[in-house]
C-alpha cells in the first residue's frame, strides 16, 4: 500500500470482480460500528442478476434506515422502452435515475463526514452534475472521500488519481481480507482526526494565519499593542496593505496542508486559475478543448489562454502575418495562419 503521508482521501482500485465494492461497504460498516459519532454518507452500486446472469446494476444509498435504490444500468432486454440511453458495453445507463438518487445524497453532505462512493466510473460520469460535486467534495475541508475507481484509464478519474492528497490502493486476491480492512480503518480514522483538528483550529481562531471562508484572517503590521496580530511567516504568509494575511503573488494557499505553496508552472496539474503562475500568463483550463499547446492537450493543466502559446518561458501572443514562428502553434488561430519556413503566412505549406 502506498504511503499515507499527507493524504486524506482513499481511492480503491483493482480488476473487475476482485472485491472493491465489498471492501468499501465493509469499511463503511466498520466505521459506523467502531466510531458511531462519525457521520457517513454516500452510495454504492450492486450487480443485479436474474437466473444466474447479470442483467445490470443498481445504485443504493448507504443509509440503511432510509435506504434508497434505483436502476443504474440494464441490458437491452430489461431496459425501458421508447428511450435512448448512453451505453457502456452491453448496458444502457439510466443517467436520470442515477442523479435522482446520488445527487441529493451528495448535496446533503455536511462536514465533518466520511463520504463513501462506489464508484467514480464511466457509467456515473455520464452525469455532469456528479462530476461537479466530486470536485467540490475533494476540495471541501473536513470531508474524507473513500471511493472506488476503475483500474483502466479514465480522463476525469486520472486527474483525481494523481492528486497528492489521494492515496491509491490496488485490491488483489492476495491482499484483500480482514487485515487490510483493519489497516484501512485506522488510516481513515487518522485522516479524519487530522482534518477535524485542522478545521477546528481554523474555526476557533487558534491558527491566526488560517483561511476563514474565502477570506484571510485579519492582521496588522504593528509591533506592539493589544491590536497587534502578525502573520505566521513560517507558512509563507505576510500582512498586506488590506490588513489580511496572504501568500505572495507567486504562491497560493494550500487548504489541505495550511501552507503557502509555489504556484504551478506550465503543464502542472491544477484545479483553478489561482493555482497557476499568472506572471507567466498561465491559466487553468477547466472547460473541455480549451488548451492550446501542441504537446500537452489535457484539461486541468496550467496552459496558455486562447491565441497565446508557450515559448519555453511564458505564454505570449501568437504571431501575426510574417511573424517568426517555431511551428504553426505559434501563429494566429483566428486568421488563421500557418508556419512556413519559420514565418507565419497564409501559405498552405507548413513546416
Amino acid at each position: 500500500m502506498a504511503s499515507t503521508t499527507n493524504t486524506r482521501h482513499l481511492l480503491i482500485t483493482g480488476s473487475p470482480g476482485v472485491g472493491k465494492t465489498t471492501l468499501l461497504c465493509r469499511l463503511c460498516e466498520l466505521v459506523k460500528k467502531t466510531y458511531p459519532d462519525i457521520v457517513c454518507n454516500g452510495f454504492y452500486t450492486k450487480e443485479v442478476r436474474e437466473h444466474g446472469f447479470r442483467i445490470g446494476f443498481d445504485v443504493i444509498s448507504i443509509d440503511q434506515i432510509q435506504q434508497q435504490r434505483s436502476e443504474l444500468a440494464r441490458i437491452d432486454k430489461y431496459s425501458h422502452g421508447g428511450c435512448r440511453h448512453p451505453r457502456i458495453g452491453q448496458y444502457n445507463v439510466f443517467v436520470e435515475n442515477f442523479e435522482q438518487i446520488a445527487i441529493p445524497i451528495l448535496n446533503s453532505i455536511q462536514p465533518p463526514c466520511i463520504c463513501f462512493i462506489d464508484e467514480i466510473g464511466k457509467m456515473e460520469l455520464f452525469s455532469e452534475k456528479f462530476k461537479q460535486i466530486i470536485h467540490s467534495i475533494i476540495e471541501q475541508d473536513n470531508i474524507i472521500l473513500v471511493a472506488t475507481i476503475p483500474i483502466k484509464p479514465v480522463a476525469f478519474v486520472d486527474r483525481i488519481r494523481i492528486r497528492r492528497d489521494c492515496q491509491l490502493l490496488t485490491v488483489t486476491k492476495e491482499n484483500r481480507g480482514s487485515n487490510l480492512e483493519i489497516d484501512l480503518l485506522a488510516k481513515i480514522k487518522h485522516s479524519y482526526d487530522i482534518q477535524y483538528v485542522r478545521v477546528q483550529q481554523v474555526n476557533t481562531g487558534i491558527q491566526r494565519h488560517a483561511v476563514i471562508g474565502q477570506g484571510w484572517q485579519t492582521c496588522n503590521n504593528l509591533t506592539s499593542g493589544a491590536s497587534a496580530l502578525p502573520c505566521d511567516q513560517t507558512l509563507g504568509l505576510s500582512c498586506y496593505s488590506n490588513f489580511s494575511c496572504q501568500c505572495a503573488s507567486t504562491m497560493y494557499w494550500d487548504r489541505n496542508y495550511l501552507i503557502c505553496q509555489t504556484k504551478k508552472l506550465y503543464t502542472d496539474i491544477c484545479d483553478g486559475n489561482f493555482y497557476c503562475n499568472e506572471t507567466l500568463n498561465l491559466i487553468c483550463p477547466t472547460v473541455p478543448n480549451t488548451c492550446n499547446c501542441p504537446t500537452f492537450s489535457s484539461d486541468y493543466t496550467c496552459d496558455c489562454q486562447p491565441n497565446w502559446f508557450y515559448d519555453g518561458i511564458r505564454c505570449v501572443n501568437r504571431k501575426s502575418i510574417n511573424g517568426t514562428c517555431p511551428g504553426s502553434y505559434a501563429c494566429d488561430i483566428y486568421t488563421p495562419l500557418v508556419c512556413a519556413y519559420g514565418v507565419c503566412t497564409w501559405s498552405q505549406v507548413q513546416d
